[in-house]
């Protein structure tokens, strides 16, 4: 009777290892998955898009400073076109749209 319980524990023991290699393996498959999707999205930051800002005027710096996400950017205000990284493009021409927008609310509140 004693052989049969020790050989049920060892059973039951062989049987908790296995799941547990189960387990390991299993966490492994998806840190693996994991790794691939990160490495499958591009860099937004490697991705280069051209802008043009217009020269400054007398009174204002001749760059735009640009702050997205901790990482600070000085934009020349030359006329000339520049490559900046996609993040950049984007928070100007965010920028841009706003501007527009609040100036065309402006000329709205001013005609009636």
């Amino acid at each position: 009777m004693a052989r049969r319980s020790a050989n049920a524990i060892e059973a039951a023991q062989v049987q908790t290892e296995e799941a547990q290699v189960q387990t390991e393996a299993a966490q492994v498959q998806t840190e693996a998955a994991q790794v691939q999707t990160e490495a499958a999205q591009p860099d937004p930051w490697r991705e280069m898009r051209t802008v043009t800002l217009p020269r400054h005027g007398k009174n204002e710096q001749n760059f735009c400073f640009v702050a997205v996400n901790g990482r600070t950017f000085q934009v020349p205000r030359s006329g000339d076109p520049v490559q900046v990284p996609l993040p950049v493009y984007e928070a100007l021409t965010n920028s841009d749209e706003l501007r527009r927008y609040a100036a065309d609310r402006k000329d709205a509140m001013e005609t009636v």
